[in-house]
């Protein structure tokens, strides 16, 4: 179907009437309740047609900034978050290191009543690398039973040794690797548009 106008009576009666669009959609129903204020008659159907013509593409604009935004946000957030993790999994070194220290670290936090302080043990591991003795705080909290001597298997950083992490499985990619994949399909849906289908001649 074309673009099909539809005309329906004003406030002031059938002597005046005014032209709202096509018949469905959020739009054309906003521009329905218009018509019945005398000041929305001053519009004619030409300004009308050009103003419902140009809404689609106005969206779509408009849905193409938000992704793009919300995909440069994500991306950035998972490189902040993955800036250890990463380049410590590409490098595939692993050495074997000790838990020398669980370290108490204290945060603020809001929630419904109010500041709370929480607390979390840090592990501060030593592990060897090229001869020599390197000493790091991982950034995960020591919530699986880590106690002082335990032995971890270490992904060393391969330009910041004291930037290595403990190898934890699935939890060393996240939460950079969702937001990284959520970033990309988001940039990717942006950068391509959406989908318009030609109207089918009438």
């Amino acid at each position: 179907m074309g673009n099909r106008l539809n005309v329906y009576p004003s406030k002031a009666g059938d002597a005046r009437r005014c032209w709202v669009g096509r018949e469905y959609g959020l739009w054309p129903r906003i521009l329905r309740l218009l018509c019945h204020h005398d000041a929305f008659l001053l519009l004619n159907r030409p300004f009308l047609r050009k103003t419902l013509d140009a809404m689609p593409h106005t969206l779509y604009a408009l849905l193409r900034t938000l992704q793009l935004l919300a995909a440069l946000v994500l991306l950035a957030l998972a490189v902040w978050t993955g800036q250890r993790a990463v380049p410590a999994l590409l490098s595939g070194q692993r050495a074997e290191g000790q838990v020398m220290a669980l370290q108490e670290r204290q945060w603020h936090s809001s929630g419904p009543g109010g500041s709370q302080v929480r607390s979390a043990r840090m592990p501060q591991v030593r592990f060897d690398h090229q001869g020599q003795t390197v000493h790091f705080e991982d950034s995960f909290a020591a919530r699986d039973a880590l106690g002082l001597g335990d032995t971890v298997q270490v992904l060393v950083h391969p330009w910041r040794l004291d930037q290595s992490v403990i190898e934890r499985g699935w939890r060393n990619y996240f939460p950079w690797a969702p937001m990284a994949g959520l970033g990309v399909l988001l940039l990717g849906s942006a950068l391509r548009g959406p989908r318009r289908t030609s109207p089918r001649p009438a």
